[in-house]
């Protein structure tokens, strides 16, 4: 080990192991391997706490399904500055090195570069319950795609055989469609069972939206903190992408970054307010009809309106607590 500073640390995962990257003041490295289980990793822990001064630096992890999350916990839990960045980061940084190299090595070198390079990093909390939350709603996102699939094929199909007199069986299909919304009714159901006492105040006290939404949509968000009120609009992607060169200003249009489930539940809620609720159908008749906003512009604005209110009314407290 050296008695330089540590200034960044990285950890390439696989399924079976971990490749630990130390960076040092002098730009020195230390490099060791590690089996991807709790034994590895709590040996892996061993070896950062020889080196006082690693708990003062990032520790980057890369997001790979499920392999990261043992390792990121356990990590976590040991009191490290655990940041979990999406392989796209990743990628930029070894398309932007000279030689484009790769190995689990060199990936591990790279992540501590990262470690040192990027300020903002997301920080990794460890929290189990958001991390189940996370993975509910994914797979509930990825039931609706099939569901809509299923469906749309399905109506295709009824519609040909009956031009053609086809004759065809189409009851299984029918109640497999049946028993994906059952088990899309199983996981709202798991979702809203953890929401917030604070978050059921709002949702009784507001009318157009449902437990399930705000259920949905916390747990996409997460426990992340918010300086402010247009971060929380910008990390779900309602924010407005700048197009400019000089004088040359382009279409303005929607960032679009983070979740598309986490837009669509937003934009559904959206649409459950400016129905249901007098200051939201205010509100997004007015940039309809009097500003003439097209529609879709007034549902964002709506959303946003929402995301603020949400915002005021519950991240800020939420953080304070």
């Amino acid at each position: 080990m050296q008695n330089a500073t540590v200034v960044g640390i990285g950890i390439d995962v696989s399924g079976a192991k971990l490749d630990l990257a130390i960076r040092f003041s002098d730009s020195n490295y230390f490099d060791d391997t590690f089996e991807n289980d709790a034994e590895g990793i709590k040996s892996l822990v061993s070896v950062l706490k020889r080196q006082e001064t690693a708990k003062a630096a990032p520790l980057v992890i890369e997001s790979t399904g499920n392999c990261h999350l043992q390792s990121a916990i356990m990590i976590k839990r040991a009191e490290y500055l655990v940041k979990v960045i999406n392989p796209v980061l990743t990628k930029k940084f070894q398309k932007s090195s000279i030689r484009n190299a790769k190995s689990d090595k060199i990936d591990a070198r790279r992540l501590a570069d990262i470690a040192c390079i990027e300020p903002d990093l997301p920080d990794f909390n460890g929290s189990i319950e958001e991390i189940s939350a996370k993975k509910l709603t994914s797979y509930l996102s990825h039931l609706e795609k099939t569901r809509q699939k299923m469906n749309s094929s399905l109506g295709q199909l009824e519609k040909t055989s009956k031009l053609l007199k086809i004759k065809i069986d189409l009851k299984p299909t029918k109640k497999a469609i049946e028993k994906i919304e059952e088990q899309m009714e199983i996981l709202s159901e798991s979702l809203k069972s953890n929401l917030p006492e604070r978050a059921k105040k709002i949702v009784q006290e507001t009318k157009g939206i449902s437990e399930k939404q705000m259920a949905i949509f916390l747990a996409l968000i997460g426990e992340k903190k918010f300086a402010n009120r247009d971060k929380l609009v910008a990390y779900v992607g309602f924010d407005i992408a700048l197009r400019q060169s000089g004088s040359w200003r382009g279409k303005q249009k929607l960032s679009k970054r983070g979740s598309g489930y986490a837009r669509k539940i937003l934009y559904q809620i959206a649409w459950s307010l400016k129905q249901n609720n007098e200051e939201y159908k205010s509100f997004f008749n007015r940039l309809k009809n009097e500003n003439k906003k097209h529609y879709n512009t007034a549902m964002v604005a709506t959303a946003r309106k929402f995301l603020r209110f949400m915002h005021a009314h519950y991240f800020r407290e939420m953080q304070t607590v």
